[in-house]
């Protein structure tokens, strides 16, 4: 996973496992997570900022 055309993005978000009933589940999460740490000991890189609209979409 050196060279550009090798490049792999996986974005997740464990806190989105409340949704259970939709099949969200933090197991795969976690697995996927360390998977790729240990085969290619890459750390996990968090976002501290948002990036979500701030203003809702939907009109009450």
């Amino acid at each position: 996973m050196e060279s550009p055309e090798h490049n792999l993005i996986v974005i997740g978000d464990p806190k989105q496992a409340i949704y259970s009933f939709r099949g969200a589940d933090i197991f795969t999460y976690m697995q996927a997570r360390r998977v790729f740490v240990e085969n290619y000991s890459h750390a996990p890189v968090s976002l501290k900022e948002t990036f979500a609209p701030q203003n809702s979409a939907v009109r009450t």
